[in-house]
């Protein structure tokens, strides 16, 4: 009777336990992409409040759910700042800040949650998902639309330094009351009084290099190369982060170094292709 006892108890637990994995991908079956094989999801984290559910991916993009995820293919918010894979997001205790880890650019980042009323005094750099949601009858749409309306995140600190491979890319700016370098796919301004960051996010991969623009005409201008198949040239403002240029460019697997002509209207660079080409550009064309 003693063993009958103990198989029934050990059968119920599995049962349970079945149940409670069932429900768990009922809930969250939505994050997963269309193409699942070959974007994974590496991590998630629920908020506090149980109503905003982040994740991580192999394509190094992070983004927002309203919880429960339910139906195929659930609308989201995306931000894009790590180059790699995500290995890590969680939320702090008050779900104010958001922690993400980056696996190949070993970055950490700190991104701010932001209500509604607080949008409007800091940029959200955001996308939304434009593939048609799969609900389960529960008007998931419209509220995600509310959820849409009323949070989002700003990438707050980034932890980081790209010098393994890199040389050169730490400059002062603003007659050094401003340092400027790169890490991931960002480029970081940090101001030296108030200790605060900001930064380009318009890089869609590694950042390689980064060159400052010593001409007296065009004070504070910047141009960072990137790592990629198609590589591409950004020049821009590092106050405003405004961007002045993208030059597409004919090197392969990326850029290795940029630099400025003495007249600042110039931009030469070198790309990582055996051949290690080199490109003169009239930037502002």
């Amino acid at each position: 009777m003693v063993v009958v006892d103990v198989v029934v108890v050990v059968v119920d637990v599995v049962v349970v336990m079945v149940v409670v994995v069932a429900l768990v991908v009922v809930v969250v079956v939505g994050i997963w992409p269309v193409i699942s094989e070959v974007t994974e999801v590496t991590s998630a984290s629920l908020s506090s409040d149980k109503k905003v559910l982040a994740t991580g991916d192999d394509l190094g993009y992070v983004k927002l759910f309203r919880y429960p995820v339910k139906g195929k293919y659930a609308k989201f918010k995306r931000y894009v700042a790590h180059s790699t894979h995500v290995t890590n997001v969680r939320w702090t205790h008050d779900d104010c800040l958001l922690v993400t880890v980056g696996g190949g650019d070993t970055c950490l980042m700190i991104w701010a949650h932001l209500a509604e009323g607080h949008r409007e005094i800091r940029q959200c750099d955001s996308e939304e998902s434009d593939v048609e949601s799969e609900d389960d009858g529960d008007n998931l749409f419209g509220e995600y639309q509310a959820l849409v309306l009323q949070t989002d995140l700003v990438l707050d600190l980034v932890f980081g330094y790209r010098g393994n491979d890199c040389r050169n890319n730490v400059h002062y700016l603003n007659e050094g009351a401003d340092i400027i370098y790169h890490t991931a796919s960002v480029g970081i301004v940090l101001n030296l009084t108030t200790s605060c960051q900001s930064f380009y996010v318009e890089h869609s991969d590694d950042i390689l290099c980064l060159t400052i623009n010593q001409h007296p005409k065009f004070p504070n201008v910047v141009a960072t190369g990137q790592v990629a198949t198609s590589p591409s040239i950004h020049v821009w403002d590092a106050m405003t982060k405004q961007t002045l240029s993208v030059l597409r460019c004919f090197h392969s697997s990326g850029v290795c170094s940029v630099s400025f002509s003495a007249t600042g209207k110039l931009l030469l660079s070198v790309g990582l292709d055996p051949e290690h080409t080199v490109t003169i550009w009239k930037w502002q064309e």
